[in-house]
């Protein structure tokens, strides 16, 4: 069964994130690392993004319906691995350790990480 790695950058009235040094540079490279490794595919998610999904309004709300200075979190990716071998195997490949220190470069908070395996995935549409 596939096995996630989720890591979640905190929000703050301080808090920076470098969005398009993230994509354009640390992911590429995270990808061009891992996917051998086993790396399915991953997943960055703006939890504070303004609107709900579905309904048309103009405030600073996100999904969970909080204002972008009070969420807690701002900013998270789900990285999807084969296996919990592949994401161990990841983690343990000499490149880790270079990846996992190169987030001073696009932000300033101390991620938190979180591991689990998929249990179910059920089909939309």
């Amino acid at each position: 069964m596939a096995f996630n790695l989720m890591i979640i950058y905190p929000n703050g009235s301080e808090a920076h994130f470098d969005m398009e040094y993230y994509l354009g540079t640390h992911m590429p490279r995270v990808e061009n690392i891992w996917r051998p490794l086993g790396l399915v595919h991953w997943k960055v998610i703006h939890f504070n993004a303004p609107g709900r999904q579905g309904e048309d309004n103009d405030d600073d709300r996100g999904a969970q319906g909080c204002s972008s200075s009070k969420c807690s979190s701002s900013i998270g990716n789900i990285l999807t691995f084969q296996s919990e071998a592949c994401y161990q195997n990841a983690m343990q490949c000499a490149a880790a350790k270079d990846i996992c220190s190169n987030t001073a470069r696009f932000s300033d908070q101390q991620p938190i990480l979180i591991t689990g395996a998929t249990v179910a995935l059920g089909p939309l549409g």
